[in-house]
Parts: C-alpha cells; structure tokens; sequence
C-alpha cells in the first residue's frame, strides 16, 4: 500500500467514521449513503482485511435497510466495531503481513462484535493464524492530533453520561428494572462509540467490557447481583479518573496518561462476563420478594418428578405467586421495556447564557428608570402610559426567561450524595437508608455548583458521627438500618435544603464542654438552643472522640457555614438525643436577583434581604434597655436581642437616633437575631445585584449595590456581618468612638 493510498484512505476512513456516528438508523436515507461509503472501500489500494470488512459492511447496511436483521441496534454496533477495526488497521505499518492480525485491544475485546459478526455473515470460521495475541491499547496519547473541540464536548457529555450512570446504578441496587439497565447500557455504549472515534482506545475498551457485561444483564445471561453493581461502579469511577486526566492533559497541552488500573480492570470485567450464567425465573422471582427459598425449592422437587413442568406454572399452581408475578418475571427475563420519549434540548455556551442574562438585568434597571420617571408619567398620554405597562409586562417575563435558563435541578447533586451515602456505609461498615425527594428543585447554575460541597461534608458527617452502628442502634431499639433523609423544596422566595437522620443527635454537654475548652464560651455564659448548636460551625470545632478517614477533624462544618453565607443562606439546627438531627438550608432562588426590603436612613437607601428579615415594629420606650458592656437592646417577644443603628455602621448624620420614633427590623442569620434601627421601611422589590467594585474593595456589612428606579445607587446589606459585629465578633469599623 503507497504512502498517498494509506493517506487517502485513513481520511475516507474519518470521513465514514464522522459520517456513522451521525447516522440515525431510522433514516433510510442515511443509511443509502453509509452503504455507499462502505461499497467504496473496497475501491482502495488498501491490505485485503479492510477491503473485506468494506464489503460485509455494505452487506450487513443492505441488510438493515431492506429490514432483515433481528435487531437493528446490535447491526449498528457490528458497523461500529467495524469501522474501528478497519481505522486501527490503517495505522499500521504499510509493509506488515496481512494475514496478521491487526485488533485494537488485547484478549478479543467482542468476540460478538466485529470478529464474531463478520463470521456469521461469511459462515465461515476464522483461520488459527489469525487468532494471535492482539497489542494492549497505549499508555500515553498524543491529544494534538484529535481535533479539540471534539474532545472537549466528548468530556463535557461523558461526565454528564457518568453521572446518570451513578443514579442508575443505585435505582439498580435497589430494583433490577430492565429500564435501569438498558439505561446504563446507552451510557456505557454511547462513550464506547465516540472514544473510539477518537482514538481513545484504553476508554474504549474499557466502556465496551462494561457495555458488554451489562448486555448479558439485559439478555439475562448474568444475573444482577452485589457484585456485579460493584464491578459496574468501578467502572464508571475508573472512566471519571479517565476523563478527568483528558480534560487536565488538554487545558495543560500535555499527553493524556492512561491510569495503570485500567487494563486489570477491564480483565476483571471480562472474566465476570464470562463466567456468569443466565439468569432464572425462580432467581427473579426471590430478587423481587414474590416468593421464598422454602417455596423455590418445594416447586424445584416437584419439577424433579415432571421434567416437562414449568417452575412459574408449579409455583402458581401451589399458590405461592399469582400468574401476574410469573408473567412480569418472564418480561423481565426477556428483556422487554417500554419506549422512552426524550425532549429536544440544545446545549448553550455558560458565558454566552451569563451575558444574556446580565443584559437583561441592564433592561430591566433601564426600563425601571424609564417607567418610573414622575415627568414622564405626568405628561404622557393614556395610550403612552398602556405603551409602558405593556413594556413592564413584556420585561418581566423577560427577565423571569432568562433566569429560568440559569436554573438546573439538584438531581445530579442529589445523585452524588446517593452515591457518597453507600460508599461510606459500606467504608464504616453500617447500613443507610438514603431517601431523597425534591431532586427535580431548580436553583440557579452557580447555587447549585457551589452547594455540593457542604452537603458532602455534612453527609460525612450524617454517616460516620451521627449515626449509630447497627449494635448500637439494635442495643436502643431502632432498626439496624439508619436513615439519612436529602430533600429540597420551595419555600415562598427561596429554597430549603434538608438533610435528616435518625441517629444519636448533637450532644448539647459535650459541644458545652468543648467550646469551654477551647474558649470559644465563657464559664456562666447564658446562650441559646440554636447558639450552642451553631457552636458546630466554629473553625476546628469537633465533638468527635475519634478521627476517621471519614470526618472527625472539625473542618467540614466550618466550610458549611462559609459556603452557605457566600450564597446569601443561612442553616438550622433542630436536633433531640437519641433520636436524630435535621439541618436546614436556605437559599435564595438565584444569585442574578434578588427579593429585597428597601429601608430608608436619613436620605440613604439600602436593601435588606427578605430571606433574613423575621418581622419589623416601631419598639415602646419600655422595650428597649441598656445592658452593661453589651449596648442598646430590645425586647420582642419576651427575649432581649441586640439592638444596632444602621446609622452607625454607615457613619450616616440626620438619622432618627431615638428608637421609639424609628423601626426595628429584627434580622435572622445562623441562628442568631438582632434588631436594626432605620428610619423608615420603603417597600420591597425585585433587585438586580451588582457588585461594588474591586476599586473600593471589600465593605464589611456589605455583600453588593443595586441601582433604583430613579438611577441612584443602593447598597445591598450583608445581614451575617452585621450580626457578626453586633455580637462583638467582627470589630465594626463604622461604629462612632
């Protein structure tokens, strides 16, 4: 074969591999020109093995077309496997003999594949020469001859694929629903097919041994089981180290490494493949609690008697399944599932989504300036002022669009805290319960990003200290098997996050004792409920007695807090010893706005979170006292809290100083309180946050600004800071003296 030839035909060769992945095999049309492509092969000065794969090819496309294959998908993947071979066989050296045999991966990857497909179409059996030891798949890939763009949208999709796959997964564990599996199928299938047209032939292989045991699930010639799940999970953990070495080597610019693990892996997974067997109706029948081991085996000695008796047909006839159960058995040992619709979707660029939406907030501040303008209201016509509602009207729900594309369920976050739970159970050596519900709540992009983390800690947290093991819990009379309980719903303008066990519950003595310790809490310090719970969130602060590979260190929570404040949320703690916790998040909606209370301070204007206001009264003389070293204070609802001037933060002249001719608005945050003395109360709105600007730097109390109707600026308060200084926490740089 000439140099030009090998060239001409390696590109002809991209081309048809393109052109396949493209393919839908319902499109006849597609499908005509597929076997064009095929039919052309043979046309090439090319080794006599790619000529002939050409031609089945096109034999195995007249096949499907004219509608003469049992099952089309498993056609389409011979053609995949084909192609495969044939771009694998051009690589070679030119010179090499071509009764060599020229496979991708070691140990006959599909021996029903392309080998074992193309020999039924020839019915003939493969000479003995051919059958030598195949080349292992490189260690070390050279990313700059595979075109970037696709590379970057193979990782972006195959870390979506991955992620479902943990879901399907754990739903498998618990069901073998046949819809789980063939999910997990297209998963594994899916990456298989564009890895190989990438040349990435190590995640190739490995995709393919996993498509392939989970093929012999859905034909029931494997039976799911423990260990099988394992292996799968392995899998896809193994296939993430993989992606995630492809997306470091390409933003590096360097070769991408193939992890050692893989090829023992992937031997691991043919072997179980091989070595499993079919899968029976009385297994199915047991796996899905619709008779016992007693029952089976009674049926199996009367089958014993009558060979030509049905084991279903005995169990039915003795009453131990209704013909129903029998009957959804057989479909599960079949294979048969139901059509799954999908809804279209396109994929959009996050930085052209975010600037979308910033532009939308510049319209919705311009058209507030516009419509609120008191001259132009004053002077315009009736079919100008229809003119601007309609305008209001038409920015809203433009405003409310744009966010809603901002918005991604927590499913896929939900997802991994499913998997995190069995994993630790499994490294602690307990049993979990994982329940979630609220999974399809939506949050904006950026909350839902950013709130993975303090739910891994505070499941870690859930699993390894909060709950009991299964002696100790038997010992208390619970059930050996604790529960961990995620849920997310809606909640008027913001979102609640829950995380719940039933374990031993915060020790109120022990977090007591060590925060006297560590001299976080003074010896007659009168605190709270919610404060000594909270104490739980202090940097370094751990009741634990022992330090796991779990948790134990005192870090975790700390990194909750921080993370829950940086998203304008707060938590709460409501816990009883001996019976369990339940922490709450809140959050708002989105970052992008924001639902504000606008208070007025002499001529100043500022916005305050309605997510952190409780209530606002104007106080009584008698409500408000003076309390040595601890300041102003007023009382609401029988409990004294701190009392500060939003004036005095802000060094703000001409304010009401006497708070029984202001108003009290008692904010909320971590389980703290305090009232905040402004002038007025203005209404509440809608805000598009801004930031203040990396010019004036960081203000404390301060988390951004918002421009008004009228074109001034306000600035947004940052309600955790203020209650930081007006506990005495945070030195207040604003304060007078």
């Amino acid at each position: 074969m000439s140099e030009n030839s090998c060239q001409s035909a390696s590109e002809y060769l991209e081309e048809l591999s393109a052109a396949f992945v493209l393919t839908d095999p319902t499109n006849l049309q597609a499908l005509a020109d597929l076997h064009t492509r095929f039919e052309n092969i043979s046309g090439f000065n090319v080794d006599k093995k790619i000529r002939d794969r050409g031609s089945q090819g096109a034999a195995l496309l007249e096949k499907i077309i004219l509608n003469e294959t049992p099952d089309s998908s498993v056609a389409m993947k011979t053609l995949s496997d084909m192609i495969s071979e044939m771009r694998q066989l051009i690589r070679t050296d030119p010179g090499r003999d071509s009764t060599e045999d020229t496979s991708i991966f070691q140990g006959n990857p599909d021996e029903a594949g392309a080998e074992g497909a193309t020999s039924e179409i020839n019915n003939t059996e493969k000479p003995e020469e051919e059958k030598a030891i195949e080349p292992a798949p490189p260690l070390e890939v050279d990313l700059s001859t595979i075109d970037g763009s696709l590379l970057g949208d193979f990782i972006s999709e195959s870390e979506e694929h991955l992620h479902n796959a943990d879901n399907y997964l754990l739903q498998l564990e618990s069901t073998a629903d046949i819809e789980n599996i063939n999910a997990l199928f297209r998963v594994f299938h899916t990456i298989k097919g564009i890895a190989g047209f990438l040349s990435l032939y190590s995640i190739q292989k490995l995709a393919h041994s996993t498509e392939n045991l989970l093929d012999k699930v859905r034909k029931n010639e494997c039976p799911v089981s423990g260990h099988l799940v394992d292996l799968v999970f392995s899998a896809a953990d193994a296939l993430k180290l993989e992606i995630g070495s492809l997306r470091k080597a390409l933003s590096s610019d360097s070769r991408y490494i193939v992890n050692n693990e893989v090829g023992s892996l992937i031997n691991e997974l043919d072997t179980f493949a091989e070595k499993s067997g079919a899968r029976k109706i009385g297994e199915i029948l047991i796996d899905e609690g619709k008779t016992t081991h007693s029952e089976l085996e009674k049926a199996l000695s009367i089958q014993h008697e009558n060979p030509e008796a049905k084991i279903g047909e005995i169990l039915v006839q003795q009453g131990s399944v209704r013909p129903r159960d029998v009957n959804e058995a057989l479909a599960v040992q079949q294979g048969k599932h139901k059509t799954v619709f999908v809804k279209e979707s396109i994929k959009v660029d996050t930085e052209k989504l975010d600037k979308l939406v910033n532009t939308i907030g510049e319209l919705v501040i311009t058209e507030a300036m516009v419509t609120g303008n008191e001259a132009l209201r004053r002077n315009a016509s009736t079919e100008v002022l229809r003119n601007i509602r309609l305008l209001d009207k038409i920015t809203r729900q433009l405003q409310e669009i744009g966010l809603s594309m901002r918005m991604i369920s927590l499913k896929s976050t939900f997802q991994k805290m499913a998997r995190l739970s069995r994993d630790l159970a499994k490294k602690a050596g307990k049993e979990i319960n994982f329940i979630t519900a609220g999974e399809d709540t939506e949050l904006d992009k950026i909350v839902v990003e950013k709130i993975g983390d303090p739910l891994v800690h505070m499941v870690r947290n859930a699993a390894d200290h909060g709950l009991e093991t299964p002696q100790e819990r038997l010992a208390a009379g619970k059930p050996a098997a604790g529960t961990i309980s995620l849920r997310a719903y809606q909640k008027g303008g913001s979102i609640c996050i829950e995380l719940e066990d039933d374990g031993r519950g915060l020790d109120r003595k022990a977090i007591i004792n060590k925060a006297l310790k560590q001299g976080i809490i003074e010896e007659g310090e009168n605190i709270s409920e919610q404060e000594v719970y909270h104490l739980v969130f202090k940097p370094g602060f751990s009741t634990a007695k022992t330090v796991t590979d779990i948790s134990g260190r005192g870090v975790g929570m700390d990194v909750v807090k921080k993370s829950v404040e940086a998203l304008r949320g707060h938590i709460e703690i409501k816990t009883e010893q001996g019976k369990g916790t339940l922490f709450t998040i809140h959050l708002p909606l989105t970052m992008a706005i924001m639902d504000g209370m606008v208070v007025r301070v002499n001529n100043e204007r500022y916005i305050v979170p309605t997510l952190s206001v409780i209530e606002s009264f104007r106080p009584r003389k008698e409500d408000i006292s003076c309390i040595v070293n601890k300041g102003e204070v007023v009382n609401t609802h029988g409990e004294l809290i701190p009392l500060i001037h939003l004036a005095a933060i802000f060094n703000v002249n001409g304010a009401i100083e006497n708070p029984e001719n202001g108003i009290v608005v008692v904010l909320k945050d971590m389980g703290k309180r305090m009232g905040l003395l402004v002038d007025s109360i203005l209404g509440q709105q809608q805000t598009v946050i801004k930031k203040v600007g990396d010019g004036i730097g960081k203000i404390k109390g301060v988390s951004g600004a918002a421009i008004m109707p009228d074109g001034r600026i306000s600035l947004i308060l940052d309600v955790s800071g203020i209650i930081r200084m007006s506990m005495g926490t945070e030195k207040n740089p604003y304060l007078k003296g």
